[in-house]
């Protein structure tokens, strides 16, 4: 862990480009929802929890296989399940507006979230 640690900070004096973790950062975990109002609807489909170990959706949910981070964007690799159906996911986060939202890439789009109240 140690090293680790020391890996990271070097990552944050620019003298290292990624991060390897073993969780979601904290800044990254809550509720996003696709509008404002989806935040008041417990089943939204437009809405997401990032949890430290993964992410679940109305429909499906995801396992942490792993993290990093570069360039400002966190990079997860996902073991997902869903309507009976297994997959791997490689996506990217970015966060804006002083992180109440979210952008979620994947390979086949690109999702804007905002962060819901605590």
């Amino acid at each position: 862990m140690r090293s680790l640690s020391f890996f990271c900070v070097l990552l944050g004096i620019g003298l290292i480009q990624a991060c390897a973790m073993s969780t979601v950062p904290p800044k990254y975990q809550g509720q996003w929802a696709g509008t404002q109002d989806s935040c008041n609807t417990s089943s939204a489909v437009d809405s997401m929890t990032l949890a430290d170990n993964g992410i679940q959706f109305s429909e499906s949910s995801g396992e942490l296989m792993s993290a990093s981070q570069s360039d400002g964007n966190l990079h997860l690799v996902l073991n997902m399940k869903g309507e009976g159906e297994t997959w791997t996911s490689e996506e990217v986060y970015s966060l804006a507006s002083g992180g109440t939202v979210l952008v979620r890439y994947t390979k086949d789009s690109t999702h804007k979230y905002f962060r819901c109240n605590r």
